[in-house]
């Protein structure tokens, strides 16, 4: 297959294509930023896009769902290191031909990749354990913040980096809380890695 590699790590680029190639795949175009994605599928034509879901310069999802639409021929494959149900569960729901974990290995990339060119989705077996997990609707912001939390980053400095109020903040954890259930951070911690939300 004619391929294009999306990920903003050269390692992991320098390491897929040598894979691909060992196993009679051509890699067409690499890129390293989601917002030169469409140029570079614009131009190679490639029957296949391996897409890491989290790269600097655009949201990745957004991108992909354009290419979906925009090329219904070509093939997306997305690649993640994220753990977060929600996030997975969000792929898994989507138009896209497989959706990988970066904890799986080579033999599923490839295994993926046979399944995706003879036309039928591939979903990793990984990703079951994050899919049966309660459904708990925390928005992206939500997310974002709960993330902060938890590396432990005081309100201050959460709100400086988003730019908003230290209120919004603590308004965002407070709701964040009521829907986890908990009432401390000791608890909010414990609740987002039994749901696999960070």
């Amino acid at each position: 297959m004619k391929i294009v590699l999306a990920d903003d790590h050269v390692l992991v680029r320098d390491g897929l294509k040598n894979l691909l190639h060992l196993h009679g795949h051509t890699v067409v175009g690499e890129v390293a930023n989601a917002a030169d994605i469409k140029q570079v599928v614009a131009t190679t034509d490639p029957e296949l896009l391996i897409l890491d879901y989290c790269m600097p310069g655009g949201d990745t999802y957004s991108v992909a769902c354009y290419l979906r639409k925009r090329y219904p021929h070509l093939r997306i494959l997305i690649l993640t290191g994220i753990q977060a149900a929600s996030v997975l569960r969000k792929l898994a729901g989507s138009d896209f031909h497989g959706v990988l974990l970066k904890q799986g290995n080579a033999a599923e990339l490839l295994k993926a990749i046979q399944q995706i060119a003879a036309g039928v989705c591939y979903e990793s077996p990984l990703l079951l354990p994050y899919l049966d997990l309660p459904d708990v609707q925390l928005t992206a912001r939500e997310l974002q913040i709960l993330n902060m939390i938890i590396a432990g980053m005081p309100r201050n400095q959460i709100a400086t980096h988003l730019d908003v109020s230290a209120e919004t903040v603590k308004s965002h954890r407070k709701n964040i809380m009521a829907k986890l259930q908990v009432n401390s951070v000791t608890q909010l911690y414990a609740r987002a890695v039994e749901l696999a939300l960070v």
